[in-house]
């Protein structure tokens, strides 16, 4: 079973009236507004409890699976930056990595892809024609 969770804040006493949805849905949304940097400070950890912190002093929504946390230590983060910025650099190094809705500006945590090599081109793989004499060299199977 996989389990998403989502972190939004909501604001007390703010409920939207079913006419006011009913307006915005007919009114074009604006680009988002260009996130403010916040001061972060989150030390370095497990993920969960990152994640946590990170939730509180940033107030953006978050998307991320729980079972993707599982073992993965974050980096601290110390200063001013917008909530990705300082997500970013809570998850550099990790095998995740963050993707921001352009529509919404909702932020979501998402596995690192693996880029594999073209299938059928091994000329990327192989080293530049100044060093290849010298991995020939050093590949080479001596017999005694």
């Amino acid at each position: 079973m996989v389990t998403f969770v989502v972190l939004s804040i909501r604001l007390p006493g703010v409920v939207p009236s079913p006419s006011l949805r009913a307006a915005a849905t007919s009114v074009r949304t604006p680009e988002p507004a260009r996130p403010a940097k916040r001061s972060f400070s989150i030390p370095a950890g497990d993920a969960f409890t990152a994640i946590k912190r990170f939730f509180a002093q940033a107030g953006e929504q978050l998307i991320y699976r729980a079972d993707q946390l599982a073992n993965v230590k974050t980096n601290a983060v110390q200063g001013d930056f917008t909530p990705r910025e300082a997500l970013e650099r809570m998850l550099s190094r990790t095998a995740l990595t963050v993707k921001q809705d352009e529509r919404t500006g909702a932020l979501a945590i998402i596995p690192t892809p693996v880029s594999s090599p073209p299938a059928g081109n091994s000329s990327e793989l192989a080293p530049p024609p100044h060093l290849q004499s010298i991995a020939k060299k050093k590949h080479r199977k001596y017999e005694i």
